[in-house]
């Protein structure tokens, strides 16, 4: 018996173009530009706190841990973080592949 596979993404959109990341970092835009920036956004380390991933405060420092590419919850913490605090991104719909 075969195993189904679903793979998380998010479809996202900026200044009215759309792209999909899934969980597994690919990048799929028509949009070469939008895609680049994805890439580029998804190359950087972020730092996740328990109140959600963002800059370092002094004060909930403890317990926060730095998420980079290749780390199994990095996606989903920087596209939260593209959405959440740059505003620049939004979140349009979950998506699933099989």
């Amino acid at each position: 018996m075969t195993q189904r596979t679903d793979v998380l993404g998010w479809e996202l959109e900026r200044d009215g173009r759309v792209a999909v990341v899934r969980e597994d970092g690919h990048v799929e835009s028509e949009d070469a530009d939008f895609a680049d920036f994805l890439r580029q956004r998804l190359a950087e380390p972020i730092t996740v706190h328990r109140r959600g991933p963002g800059r370092v405060v002094p004060e909930s420092s403890e317990g926060a841990i730095l998420l980079r590419p290749g780390d199994g919850r990095y996606v989903a913490a920087r596209v939260r973080a593209l959405a959440g605090f740059s505003r620049e991104v939004k979140i349009l719909r979950i998506v699933w592949d099989q």
